[in-house]
């Protein structure tokens, strides 16, 4: 998919991939017995096809020099500590941008092969605002590239949270002593915490 020429894939040339972290990637998929199926139907782009398989699997794909690399970020990670050196000024300008109405029940849908592929969902519910507020908000997520229970189950757990936990943006400016850090990692500031 990243280095067939289009329809086929995205066209990425070989030399442009970490094959070292690529290797490892899949080493620690095989290992969480991650498994997917690539389901091409329906018309979606082979863009559309790496996103989900990246969401689906909590995959970070990031440019270091110049080579696309891959990592994973999952419960327990250690963070990156940002010093006080690393802060450019003013340091108050830090923001937490929160949103509201998050929904209390996501809802994975996805192609079951052990009942010969029907539909079956895994149901992830936050009833904590729900019993608070007396409402209840749902979500729908479809799992294109998931065939098996296990597997639905894993990501439906973590994937959960970006549905069900408040979403956070914390908005900051860096020094140069920070260049090392990657999109996606986990930082851990001063004053504020991961």
């Amino acid at each position: 998919l990243l280095t067939g020429e289009a329809p086929y894939g995205v066209g990425i040339d070989k030399d442009l991939i970490d094959k070292t972290s690529l290797n490892l990637l899949g080493q620690q998929l095989a290992s969480e017995e991650i498994w997917i199926n690539i389901n091409t139907g329906n018309g979606r782009t082979v863009e559309e096809l790496v996103g989900e398989i990246l969401s689906d699997c909590g995959i970070d794909m990031t440019e270091v020099q110049g080579v696309l690399t891959f990592s994973t970020r999952r419960r327990g990670d250690t963070a990156v500590n940002v010093d006080e050196d690393q802060l450019s000024p003013p340091v108050e300008k830090i923001e937490i941008l929160t949103l509201k109405f998050n929904p209390t029940c996501v809802e994975f849908k996805f192609n079951d092969s052990g009942v010969n592929f029907k539909q079956n969902s895994v149901v992830v519910e936050n009833d904590g605002p729900d019993v608070a507020t007396g409402t209840k908000k749902n979500r729908v997520q479809t799992l294109n590239n998931v065939t098996t229970l296990d597997v639905a189950q894993q990501i439906a757990n973590r994937r959960g949270q970006e549905f069900l936990s408040l979403q956070e943006a914390v908005e900051l400016s860096l020094s140069r002593d920070a260049r090392e850090i990657r999109p996606g990692e986990n930082i851990n500031i001063p004053d504020y915490g991961s």
